[in-house]
């Protein structure tokens, strides 16, 4: 056992000391969540110059902007206008999206890796906990803060990247780590508990913290799974972990909540 909590923290220190690569330079992403922000200050436009530093990104918000969903194909010819059609939320979770698919390809991860069951379980879970929070919010007398719905919301989309980067930097952990899961009935992380001490939050938080994103977004995913850890921000994280379970276990979607 020692010797595979050994081989835990060395996994740590190699990956604080070699992280994935961002698909843009590395001073982008936390400026970019400095203010993609309901507070900032920063004008459209000037956030559009932001966003047009890294070619990719920009091509990727082109694209969704004149995509279906939002019904304007083809009409959406700048960065300007296409993140005022996004909105800062969305444009925040394709900021997300694009920096972790681009940061650790589908093609480093094991064959048998559900990527597509993990991606909808993220978001089913940023939807629950944006939903509570929006509800603990509304229930609240004035004056009392109210937990932020908008980091709930992207935390959640960043929760389970520990066991991507798992996957992909140490394929036979997953693996093994599966294994027990199955063979125990038991969730990922009490396997990870189990194999070598260290859980996914763990090695996500550690990462958020190497590419310099807030702290609140790490404490969430830090103790999704042990939120009564947790020494900052506890309304949050324990929002995250309800979030998580009930999208775990599918008693709830985001529909379900009743009004207060």
């Amino acid at each position: 056992m020692s010797t595979r909590i050994d081989e835990a923290h060395d996994f740590l220190n190699a990956l604080a000391a070699d992280p994935p690569k961002l698909p843009y330079e590395p001073t982008l992403l936390p400026k970019l969540f400095k203010n993609l922000s309901d507070d900032s200050r920063m004008s459209m436009s000037e956030l559009a110059a932001l966003v047009e530093r890294s070619q990719g990104l920009a091509a990727k918000v082109l694209q969704i902007a004149n995509s279906a969903c939002y019904g304007l194909q083809g009409g959406v010819t700048s960065l300007t206008r296409a993140v005022q059609v996004l909105g800062l939320l969305e444009l925040r979770s394709l900021v997300l999206f694009f920096s972790v698919s681009g940061a650790i390809p589908r093609s480093s991860l094991p064959r048998q890796f559900p990527t597509q069951n993990l991606w909808e379980h993220q978001i089913r879970t940023a939807l629950l906990g944006r939903q509570i929070a929006l509800l603990i919010h509304e229930s609240l007398p004035a004056g009392v803060e109210a937990p932020d719905a908008d980091s709930v919301y992207t935390a959640a989309l960043l929760h389970d990247l520990g066991k991507v980067v798992l996957a992909a930097r140490k394929p036979e952990v997953w693996a093994a780590v599966t294994e027990i899961s199955n063979f125990r009935n038991c969730d990922f992380a009490t396997a990870e508990d189990i194999y070598w001490g260290v859980d996914h939050g763990t090695v996500a938080a550690l990462l958020l913290k190497v590419w310099d994103l807030p702290e609140l977004l790490t404490q969430m995913i830090s103790w999704h799974h042990h939120p009564e850890l947790a020494s900052e921000s506890k309304l949050e994280v324990n929002i995250m972990a309800a979030a998580n379970r009930l999208a775990v276990t599918g008693l709830m979607d985001a529909g379900a909540f009743p009004r207060p």
